[in-house]
């Protein structure tokens, strides 16, 4: 019995081998897998603090991200749910804008966001608008304002 889970031990390495010797899939493991080893993250990490990582991985995103959470902490708006614009409207209108999906953006700033679309988007009492230079934030007071909001991302 040990002799069959040796004998398939060695040749699941053999093949695994064979797999990583294939011109593809050797520049692979070298471009995307091994690149990290002998980059400079470890420099980084001692020359640079977690917040300033952050920014750098994440450029703009993660920056809006946290301004509109601290926009919305000096607000005074309790337990902010914040309509995003859809992904297809952002793609239409502004093609090099990156809005993160909600989940994102409540892992980047810790609000919660949603889509108009969403069975979530009831209970928002906040949404974001983006024009050419600016974005804007408006509070959601009642449901004839969430569905004004449902209509323009429509358009």
């Amino acid at each position: 019995m040990n002799y069959k889970k040796i004998v398939l031990a060695l040749l699941s390495c053999f093949i695994v081998l064979i797999f990583f010797n294939v011109e593809i899939y050797k520049t692979w493991v070298n471009d995307r897998i091994l690149v990290f080893y002998k980059s400079e993250i470890y420099d980084q990490t001692d020359i640079m603090e977690l917040e300033e990582r952050r920014r750098n991985r994440w450029s703009n995103t993660y920056t809006d991200a946290l301004n509109i959470k601290k926009y919305l902490d000096t607000s005074g708006i309790k337990d902010p749910l914040l309509i995003m614009p859809p992904p297809e409207y952002v793609k239409k209108n502004f093609p090099k804008a990156l809005i993160p999906e909600p989940i994102v953006f409540y892992y980047f700033a810790g609000v919660k966001t949603t889509w108009p679309e969403s069975k979530f988007a009831e209970k928002a009492n906040v949404a974001m608008f983006l024009s050419a230079e600016t974005m804007a934030i408006k509070k959601i007071e009642n449901k004839e304002q969430l569905e004004e909001v449902r209509k323009f991302y429509k358009q």
